[in-house]
């Protein structure tokens, strides 16, 4: 691995990841971006005559993930869980090199 290998290369890596652990997967700000723009669209989602899921499926579908995770056709990912997961994600990272979160 090239990170392994380049101390300079990896500290920019770490400080490009934490910057966006910090700031871009705030789960808070993303959550509230997601409610705006759920809040914008929930109206147009109920008249839809041609939507292929329910309503319910909609609502639930903001937080939660729809489907199987072991079938990748039929896999919906909630948006804050997704979020949740990258945000996870990226903190273990982080750690795996060591850098503090």
């Amino acid at each position: 691995m090239i990170l392994a290998k380049n101390d300079l290369l990896k500290k920019r890596y770490l400080e490009i990841l934490k910057s966006v652990y910090e700031n871009v997967l705030d789960e808070n700000a993303l959550a509230a971006a997601i409610k705006k723009q759920h809040d914008l669209i929930q109206e147009a989602v109920k008249e839809d005559k041609l939507m292929e899921y329910s309503y319910e499926e909609f609502e639930k579908n903001s937080s939660t993930t729809l489907g199987d995770k072991l079938d990748p056709g039929a896999y919906y990912p909630g948006l804050l869980e997704f979020v949740h997961d990258r945000h996870e994600s990226v903190a273990k990272q982080l750690s795996a090199f060591g850098n503090e979160k």
